[in-house]
């Protein structure tokens, strides 16, 4: 989101020791010029039927709750695709919720994720006519209720372009009817992306 000074803040949850499991814990470092992370895009769905989706509630507080598409059943489609060699159907293959480079966890809806929705829910009114960007989304609970609080422009990052594709997106979509609110979707590596943010004369 902006700050007083109309600066553009990274609205990021960071997984905890709590959230990740033993062999979750590796982290690498990727480089703008390293070929084996996932290039960047950005993602342009507008409508999608979910009249028979399965959900998943989030009770972000008394007031406010958030629907998202069930990851498993998400997972479970990837994981069937005729042909598919997406991150997620390896890192089901692997029982594993993050593999650097392949899969960085975007069906996963973290705990951390969840505190920062209800931290945001707390502030409605440091959201209203905001710039909102929210890295690493997966589900996007945090962007969803920075909408529902009247921000004007969401920007959702996710690694892999299945999870924006089949989850992130119809997830916002099922939360965003009725709001004014224009949400624009990337994947790809965070250097990458911030490259681009740069290119369109974006502070980040």
């Amino acid at each position: 989101m902006q700050d007083i000074d109309g600066n553009y803040v990274k609205v990021e949850p960071v997984a905890s020791e709590k959230d990740l499991g033993t062999e979750d814990r590796m982290i690498t470092e990727k480089s703008d010029d390293d070929d084996t992370v996932e290039d960047f895009k950005e993602i342009h769905i507008t409508s999608r039927n979910l009249d028979n989706a399965v959900r998943q509630t989030y009770q972000i507080s008394e007031t406010l709750h958030v629907d998202v598409l069930d990851r498993d059943v998400v997972e479970k489609q990837l994981c069937e695709k005729t042909g598919s060699v997406c991150g997620v159907k390896e890192a089901a293959g692997q029982h594993s919720d993050l593999i650097p480079n392949v899969y960085e966890g975007g069906l996963t809806v973290w705990e951390c994720s969840l505190d920062l929705a209800k931290y945001l829910d707390s502030c409605p009114d440091s959201l209203a006519g905001k710039t909102v960007l929210e890295l690493g989304c997966g589900a996007g609970i945090p962007g969803i209720v920075a909408i529902k609080h009247g921000a004007s422009l969401l920007h959702f990052q996710d690694y892999n372009p299945e999870v924006m594709e089949h989850y992130t997106i119809p997830s916002v979509l099922l939360n965003n009817n009725g709001h004014s609110c224009k949400c624009r979707y990337f994947s790809g590596d965070w250097a990458r992306f911030r490259s681009h943010m740069l290119s369109e004369n974006m502070k980040c």
